[in-house]
């Protein structure tokens, strides 16, 4: 009862109206008791979690956006 109306408390002054908003405080603050309790274990790494490499955006297509639209339409820049 005291983390739910912690996290009740904690959507209030957020205004977050939701049970849902409630719902994923009260689980963040278990989270964060649990990692934070004495003598509580590391969380293990998944020995078979697959390794994800994201390639950097190339940021040079941003340039679009500042240049004025072309004679076609506003949209094109968006569309190519």
């Amino acid at each position: 009862m005291t983390r739910v109306s912690e996290a009740i408390e904690n959507c209030k002054r957020e205004h977050l109206y939701s049970a849902e908003a409630v719902i994923q405080r009260t689980r963040t603050l278990a989270a964060i008791e649990a990692a934070t309790r004495p003598g509580s274990p590391a969380p293990a790494a998944e020995p078979n979690a697959p390794q994800v490499h994201v390639p950097l955006p190339d940021l040079s297509r941003f340039n679009q956006l500042l240049s004025s639209p072309t004679s076609e339409s506003p949209d094109s820049v968006f569309f190519t």
